[in-house]
């Protein structure tokens, strides 16, 4: 008995051949795709001065002294605008990445100027370029809070930061000697605890 052998029908032989020009299709369709994504999600945004733009991630500087602002574009890995002293620790950003939360205990993130010693928190706007003292006395909004705050974090929208103190000049009549959370208010600068 005899196997028939090296012939196939028409339609196999025609299959096998159209099977690496798809696959060649696929692959080109599936470049084009990844091209149009990348060119359409992820384009180089036109930095802001103060800011450095690297492989479409632009690095801002959040923490700078009140002693200079950012000025210019800089290389991914400078500093620009004015070294603080003391360190800052980040904590929380709003959903469209203008405001930054961070806490610190620098004494020249704004002016007037804090004692030091204590770890504060601030608001940094990207945009305008300002940094306001977040846990300040009840009797001014320049003036820091008496005792050490943190575990700050911001909303989406930036209208609220909710944060840790065991200051007890935030509010008036905190008698209670114990750390509270409070709730800032980013339009008008305004105070309230909510657990204490």
């Amino acid at each position: 008995m005899r196997t028939r052998t090296g012939s196939s029908s028409p339609e196999a032989a025609g299959a096998r051949s159209s099977t690496p020009a798809r696959i060649r299709s696929v692959a080109i369709v599936s470049i084009f795709l990844a091209l149009l994504i990348a060119t359409t999600f992820f384009r180089q945004p036109t930095p802001r001065a103060g800011t450095a733009t690297y492989q479409w991630l632009t690095f801002e500087r959040a923490s700078v002294s009140t002693a200079g602002t950012p000025t210019g574009t800089t290389a991914p890995n400078d500093n620009s605008g004015v070294d603080t002293n003391g360190n800052i620790a980040p904590l929380s950003l709003s959903s469209d990445g203008r405001f930054v939360v961070f806490e610190s205990k620098a004494t020249d993130l704004v002016s007037p100027a804090t004692t030091g010693g204590r770890e504060h928190i601030y608001i940094r706007d990207l945009t305008n370029q300002t940094t306001t003292l977040v846990d300040h006395d009840v009797g001014s909004l320049s003036t820091e809070g008496n005792n050490n705050s943190g575990v700050a974090a911001i909303t989406p929208d930036a209208k609220w930061i909710v944060f840790n103190s065991a200051a007890s000049d935030l509010i008036a009549s905190d008698t209670n000697g114990l750390p509270d959370v409070f709730v800032y208010n980013t339009a008008n600068g305004s105070i309230v605890r909510v657990v204490g």
